[in-house]
């Protein structure tokens, strides 16, 4: 390791182990300190971005969690992960148009990502638009087909669109490929 690379490990580690400890005890504010100090100290290296940005996601501070996130991707676009946790951190908020932007630009870069075409799914799901919904449950099971919760939201969606027999056969594909 180069002399900086050194001295940068031993000045972002311990405080990323200050933060992750009082993340653990729930201390989510301390942690969030830490992880803006971090943050705010290396501003142009995009994991250490992506790194506080799950943190603060677990500490429930979504839009800063996005904004770290939106600044690593725009240090380095290659990252797929970085718009997936965007995509999960904005379907789970309800910023559905903001959740389908991220899953889009994942699947614009992998277009065999069987989970974003899942997610992406769940967003047109949310909105009612359950033929894009369909169609994108569809796509994750083909890319993987032991999508098992692909076939749960296509069977409910069959379901609403009174096809009991397909509705069925799709919950029993869910239930048959199910590891929890």
């Amino acid at each position: 390791l180069s002399m900086t690379a050194m001295i940068n490990e031993n000045t972002i580690m311990p405080r990323f182990e200050d933060a992750i400890d009082l993340l653990q005890q729930g201390y989510h504010d301390e942690a969030m300190v830490k992880c803006h100090e971090v943050a705010k100290a290396h501003s142009e290296q995009p994991e250490i971005l992506a790194f506080c940005a799950r943190i603060a996601k677990q500490c429930s501070a979504f839009d800063i969690a996005l904004q770290w996130l939106k600044d690593a991707t725009l240090l380095d676009n290659s990252k797929i992960e970085n718009h997936f946790e965007s995509g999960m951190i904005c379907l789970q908020n309800h910023r559905i148009n903001e959740a389908i932007t991220s899953f889009k630009k994942v699947l614009n870069k992998d277009p065999d990502n069987a989970p974003s075409y899942l997610q992406l799914g769940l967003c047109y799901f949310e909105i009612g638009k359950y033929q894009n919904a369909k169609l994108n449950f569809q796509e994750s099971i083909n890319k993987d087909p032991t999508q098992a919760l692909a076939y749960y939201w296509m069977g409910i969606i069959y379901s609403k669109r009174n096809s009991p027999i397909q509705a069925v056969s799709c919950f029993e594909k869910a239930v048959s490929f199910d590891t929890t």
